[in-house]
């Protein structure tokens, strides 16, 4: 009985040892994998190396050259050579060259495995267009949201991609062939639109841009709804190409359809910006004022130089003429026994009132004594002064045909009433306008500064000499100089 009880506890120790060693010992798949022995590690397979491919371009381009197929990033061009490397256990490889100064591409196929010792392009050969961006529009011009939009170029590539809100309506294609091309598009929920456009990239550009319209389209891009929208949750750029080498430098794609109407102009600016013109008007208006006073000048002044010589002392309803109205003929006169100046009867003798003065016109008084006799009295009112022997101008047309003024002494000629030969019923003459003085045992004339000047024989004069039958023009008055 004792031999079983001993038993028992050893058994029981047994098991208590074997449970504690299951417990601390860690789970199958945590434990570290063996070490394999030599006849247990992997054959390392060597990737073959790569192959260099020399490209030559035209040169004085801007050439980038890249494999279509492979990840490396586009090769600049040093002259006209570029290499490139080839994966030998690639099936195909496409060589692409881009001229970033045209925006047109060329492109080859060869095989990686059995590569040509170089591969060259002509200027000929650049007749792709890298990059085409077709702008698709629906109802009111707005960009279409959904739908799927395909390439066919004149070569027969075709590619197509699908147009989702986030593009704003535009899609890119890439290394397509000038020329004719189809261009079809299906939106959502209608039927497909083709439409043949040309592939050509517009001078000084790198790329071309169509507008590819379907009013009958109603799903489009609520460009309202976009442009409340934050900044950062702008329209995201759409997928690159496969074709499109990944360092190439692209141009910024355009804005979405429509455009942002152009900013209108501040009613209250406008208006702030025409008074500082008048105010910088009067400003430079006001520093001419000061400069001209400052250099001494005078409206007289100026009108002087401008030929003008206005009379300051003329009345007020007198007009300023800068040259005396032209005297009117003299009568024609058919008659032989009338003068041909004055256009009266002669008297036996042939004398007239331009050489009998105004005797010739006295007339017997209506009333008076026998003999008695008045002068010949003036259509103005003021007789004409009796006339001698001596010097002495005589009215030959004008205001004053037919009138004899005598010369005394130092005579003065103008519209006072204190002048010597008094013409104030002329108003083209000024005050004080001429002077006959002797000189040398002649006569002398002599203008006073006038208005609208003297004239002798039809030449204005400042002063001249007068000789008998000299003919003076005086205002609207022609006159004859005799002695």
């Amino acid at each position: 009985m004792r031999i079983c009880v001993d038993r028992i506890w050893v058994c029981g120790f047994a098991a208590l040892l074997l449970a504690t060693a299951a417990v601390a010992a860690p789970p199958e798949k945590d434990r570290p994998p063996a070490k394999p022995g030599p006849e247990a590690k992997p054959a390392v397979k060597r990737a073959a190396p790569s192959k260099p491919l020399a490209v030559r371009v035209p040169a004085g381009g801007r050439c980038v050259a890249w494999i279509a197929e492979a990840s490396a990033a586009p090769v600049p061009a040093t002259g006209d050579r570029v290499t490139l490397d080839l994966d030998p256990s690639a099936n195909t490889a496409t060589v692409l060259v881009l001229d970033e100064s045209t925006g047109y591409a060329a492109r080859t196929s060869v095989n990686p495995g059995k590569p040509p010792a170089e591969v060259a392009f002509a200027a000929a050969d650049f007749r792709l267009v890298h990059r085409l961006v077709i702008q698709v529009t629906g109802k009111e011009g707005r960009p279409l949201a959904r739908g799927r939009v395909a390439v066919e170029d004149r070569e027969g590539q075709r590619e197509a991609k699908v147009l989702e809100p986030a593009n704003g309506g535009h899609v890119e294609f890439a290394d397509l062939a000038t020329g004719a091309a189809k261009v079809t598009v299906v939106p959502e929920g209608g039927a497909a639109t083709t439409k043949e456009v040309e592939l050509a990239v517009p001078k000084g550009e790198t790329s071309q841009t169509y507008a590819f319209a379907i009013p009958e389209a109603t799903a489009v891009v609520d460009t309202s709804a976009a442009a409340n929208a934050p900044a950062a949750a702008g329209p995201a750029a759409p997928p690159a190409t496969p074709t499109q080498p990944p360092a190439a430098a692209a141009p910024a794609a355009p804005p979405a359809y429509p455009y942002p109407p152009p900013p209108r102009s501040d009613p209250t600016a406008s208006f702030f910006q025409t008074v500082l013109g008048f105010a910088i008007l009067a400003a430079l208006v006001y520093a001419a004022i000061v400069y001209g006073r400052k250099q001494g000048w005078t409206i007289q002044g100026l009108l002087e130089k401008l030929g003008v010589r206005p009379d300051s002392g003329e009345s007020a309803g007198a007009a300023a003429v800068a040259m005396p109205p032209a005297a009117p003929p003299p009568p024609v006169v058919a008659d032989p026994s009338r003068c041909q100046f004055c256009g009266e009867v002669k008297d036996a003798a042939g004398n007239c009132a331009c050489s009998l003065g105004a005797a010739a016109f006295a007339t017997p008084s209506p009333v008076g004594s026998a003999g008695a006799s008045a002068s010949f009295a003036s259509p103005f009112g003021t007789p004409s002064p009796a006339t001698g022997a001596g010097p002495r101008l005589i009215g030959l047309s004008g205001l004053y045909m037919g009138h004899v003024f005598p010369i005394v002494g130092d005579g003065t000629i103008g519209r006072e009433v204190t002048n010597t030969i008094a013409l104030e019923q002329d108003t083209t003459v000024s005050r004080r306008h001429a002077l006959v003085v002797p000189s040398n045992g002649g006569y002398l004339l002599q203008d006073q500064g006038s208005s609208n000047g003297t004239f002798v024989n039809g030449a204005r004069v400042s002063e001249s000499p007068l000789r008998p039958g000299d003919e003076v023009a005086i205002g609207g008055t022609r006159f004859r100089f005799e002695v």
